[in-house]
């Protein structure tokens, strides 16, 4: 990759990219959410009210609505949510209950009426449509008394009981720390063609809500610190109001051992609230962030709401860290251990703290539908998480941190993630919540953002950041899928369309290796040939036919693709040289190279192949073959063959393997060894103390 130019420019010129849109600059909503609740530190109890205000913007009458009660999912054992496989990277909830005896939260509709003043009450019924577990009550149908004619509008009023569960995942309340999410009732989402879009409550995958504008009222102990979504509009006493247009969703945090920071960051103001003693933490996130919205701003669009609050969770309640909610994320758990010797040599912090921001973009923002395709979500903040990271570090390649004098590559620890994945699936297949087990993170996060920093290395930056562009300019506030994405692609770059396309619907990772490279002295074949004066071959002078700097004979089998075919062949010709070397009176040697390949149709490579006489020749390959062989006969020693380039391969999962010496590297092996006796010397010294 080329240097980034924004490395040059310096954050505070970029203050006024990122600067919010003004609030008459968000789109009109045709929902309206009026909250009133209370919360009961002593019971994790949340008591109140939500008005709601929906249009029927389709062209069907509605008689019933779908409702999420989010918190039932950690009401018992058998919900949908704990039965589920733990998808990787997050943790079981197992080791919750063994520390509480009582952790579970929920959600009770105490009444339910359509109109104004008292209203007509509504009927409540549960609903499975997902996997027909009796036991989950995640989702329900709100039959209404009165039918919602097209383009008219209906107020529900909702009276509810909740309690937040001790934090098991995203949500929870422990001691006097509260972070409260998903907490309301709140409606699916409903299409222009009148199909409504309602899932459960599952483990794999977030959420997916439509637009609205908030107004919410919380009622919490006197003195406690407060964040949410939107901006704080009013407060008194035990009371404080939130307003917010142009969301879909409405999270806060509420706790009485906490401290808050505000600054501006570009124009917005940027609020961080931490538990005291977490200041030099605080500092970390506060740089990331506002290097993240200039970075944001200036390559996909400007952020349009006037406040961002990052909350760092106290360590008691980490499985309530790094989540994403509208102007509101939490980010890595705030305690004294990261500041700790090789802890604070690495970026996690920061590395939290701008996945979560991303968020702000693709799923705060075009909000698409996390349970169907949670690569366009998760997998496009992982790939600006890293873009973010190279801008904080100034670098071309983003890293995790350098514990022990070793670099750990963001990008290689991101695509070694993939080397397990079986059984095979695309990426773009749906439900995302029904992939394989222990497969959806991999395939959600860490394979699509190896896949556009392959799209990046292969088209440019610019053109990467053109789509980005254009994607969010023309879908924010839309719910686009990834047919929409690949057409903006297809506009600005027809060829990156069909890249991602492939990448994105094949179901195999690819995998590029050097199979084998050998040497070995060139001997005349035994017999008889014709020579010079008819010589037999042990005595031809000169050498064989491919001694000619740059000559191979270069072996190729054939493809099919559906009703395509195309044969192999077999050829002599010339590689290109990069470097050519000084010519000598060694012996003639037979250099062979073996090279396989995934047998994509849109991920070309480039093989190198380095001599001992300092020639290096080069032959591009488009990798829509199985396999490829090279054959040198020339007077030197092939030293090492490497397929690449490394940016372009940044979806191989074994990148070890895309270069093979003829003889290993001495240098190599004595690095990764000294690496290794010290990272064990850390292990057995840090495992001492706990002794």
């Amino acid at each position: 990759m080329s240097t980034r130019l924004r490395f040059l420019v310096p954050v505070w010129l970029l203050a006024g990219v990122c600067a919010p849109a003004s609030a008459g600059d968000l789109p009109a909503m045709s929902t309206r959410y009026v909250i009133d609740a209370q919360l009961e530190p002593e019971t994790r109890e949340l008591t109140g009210t939500v008005d709601l205000t929906w249009t029927n913007m389709s062209s069907e009458g509605v008689w019933e609505l779908p409702v999420h009660l989010y918190l039932n999912a950690f009401a018992h054992e058998a919900t949908t949510f704990l039965r589920e496989p733990v998808p990787s990277g997050r943790r079981d909830h197992r080791e919750v209950l063994e520390r509480y005896d009582d952790p579970w939260g929920w959600t009770q509709l105490i009444e339910v009426t359509q109109g104004e003043g008292s209203g007509a009450r509504c009927t409540v019924t549960p609903w499975q449509p997902d996997d027909g577990n009796p036991q989950d009550e995640t989702l329900v149908r709100v039959g209404l008394p009165t039918e919602v004619a097209p383009g008219a509008t209906t107020r529900v009023r909702f009276q509810f009981e909740a309690r937040l569960p001790v934090p098991i995942a995203r949500t929870g309340g422990v001691d006097d720390y509260f972070f409260v999410a998903q907490w309301y009732p709140k409606l699916a989402v409903r299409g222009s063609d009148g199909k409504w879009t309602a899932n459960q409550f599952h483990r794999a995958t977030e959420f997916f809500a439509d637009f609205a504008d908030y107004e919410v009222t919380l009622r919490v102990p006197e003195g406690w610190v407060v964040g949410a979504t939107g901006a704080r509009d009013a407060q008194d006493s035990g009371a404080v109001t939130y307003r917010q247009r142009a969301v879909h969703d409405f999270a806060f945090v509420a706790g009485a051992n906490l401290q808050e920071s505000v600054s501006d960051a570009g124009g917005v103001e940027l609020r961080i609230i931490a538990p005291p003693g977490s200041e030099a933490l605080v500092e970390r996130v506060r740089a990331s962030l506002t290097i993240g919205l200039a970075t944001l701003a200036l390559r996909v669009g400007p952020y349009p709401y006037a406040t961002l609050t990052a909350v760092l969770p106290p360590f008691r309640a980490r499985r309530t860290s790094g989540m994403e909610y509208p102007t509101l994320i939490t980010g890595f758990p705030a305690d004294p251990l990261f500041e700790a010797p090789v802890l604070r040599d690495l970026v996690l912090p920061e590395s939290v703290a701008v996945h979560e921001l991303a968020h702000q973009y693709f799923y705060g923002l075009v909000a698409t539908d996390e349970r169907a395709e949670a690569f366009l979500d998760e997998g496009f903040t992982t790939y600006w998480e890293g873009e973010i990271l190279e801008a904080i570090q100034k670098t071309d390649t983003p890293s995790v941190g350098q514990p022990l004098g070793a670099n750990l590559d963001w990008t290689a620890l991101r695509s070694s993630g993939l080397r397990g994945l079986r059984p095979a699936e695309s990426v773009a297949q749906r439900p995302a919540w029904l992939f394989a087990d222990n497969t959806a993170g991999a395939q959600i996060y860490a394979r699509t953002a190896v896949t556009l920093r392959t799209a990046e290395a292969r088209f440019g930056q610019t053109a990467l950041d053109d789509v980005f562009a254009a994607y969010f300019g023309r879908f924010a506030f839309a719910h686009p899928t990834v047919d929409d994405f690949v057409a903006v692609a297809h506009g600005v770059n027809p060829d990156l369309a069909s890249f991602l396309r492939e990448a994105w619907t094949r179901p195999d990772v690819p995998d590029f290796r050097v199979a084998s490279a050998t040497a070995e002295e060139w001997s005349a074949p035994k017999g008889w040939v014709r020579g010079q004066e008819g010589s037999r071959a042990k005595d031809v002078e000169g050498g064989p036919a491919l001694g000619a700097d740059g000559r191979a004979e270069v072996r190729t089998p054939g493809y099919v693709r559906g009703v395509v075919r195309v044969d192999g062949d077999v050829v002599h010709r010339s590689l290109e040289v990069s470097a050519a070397g000084e010519t000598t009176d060694e012996e003639w040697v037979v250099s062979e190279v073996l090279v396989e390949g995934p047998g994509w149709d849109h991920l070309p490579v480039t093989v190198t192949f380095v001599f001992d006489d300092g020639t290096v020749l080069e032959d591009a390959w488009d990798g829509r073959a199985a396999w490829r062989r090279w054959r040198f006969v020339r007077r030197a020693r092939l030293l090492r063959a490497t397929v690449g380039p490394p940016d372009v391969l940044a979806m191989d999962p074994t990148p070890g393997d895309n270069s093979l010496a003829v003889a290993p590297s001495r240098a190599f092996q004595a690095h990764w060894a000294g690496f290794a006796s010290a990272l064990g010397q850390w292990m057995a010294s840090g495992a001492s103390l706990w002794l």
